[in-house]
């Protein structure tokens, strides 16, 4: 493995500033074994950058403002601290407070009602809801494909998980 990393690094592909390395996860000893299999979806360091852009992007929401980090508050562990229910695009208000996010991959059901039991489907209920982020695919596929950062990450992240799943 560690021989593909570097002759990978070694590509003459110039639109990469850098290797896109393999986040090496492990479990702690005293939490329960992932529910998550990692292996169909490897972490990797421009997969993690990846992500947080797009947690991080009000763009993806109808009105142009809110992000999935818009309710999950990083400095207020990932919640929406302070509300008795989460609000959205327009201020729309909700039925319940927004859940924390720590520690996903070990759950097997997701939203507080176990609207879904996988994690990567899980994204796609605030994304569509209407109270939520009321965001639209197509909208957020041609503004992804317009944005020349996206196109790199997206780029650089799927490459070496392509990689990854071929070797396992």
């Amino acid at each position: 493995m560690l021989f593909i990393v570097v002759f990978w690094s070694c590509s003459k592909d110039s639109s990469e500033e850098y290797q896109n390395i393999p986040i090496d996860f492990k479990v702690p000893s005293n939490f329960p074994p992932l529910a998550y299999n990692l292996a169909t979806n490897p972490i990797t360091e421009k997969g993690f950058e990846l992500g947080k852009k797009l947690f991080y992007d009000g763009r993806l929401s109808s009105d142009g403002l809110i992000s999935c980090g818009f309710c999950h508050i990083q400095k207020d562990a990932f919640t929406h601290h302070g509300h008795s229910i989460s609000h959205g695009v327009n201020n729309a208000m909700g039925t319940r407070n927004t859940p924390p996010i720590q520690n996903l991959a070990f759950q097997t059901t997701f939203m507080y009602d176990g609207a879904t039991s996988h994690l990567e489907l899980q994204p796609i209920i605030p994304f569509t809801s209407s109270i939520e982020m009321n965001g639209n695919f197509p909208n957020a596929i041609v503004m992804m494909q317009s944005d020349t950062s996206y196109q790199k990450l997206f780029a650089q992240a799927l490459r070496m998980v392509k990689l990854i799943l071929k070797i396992c």
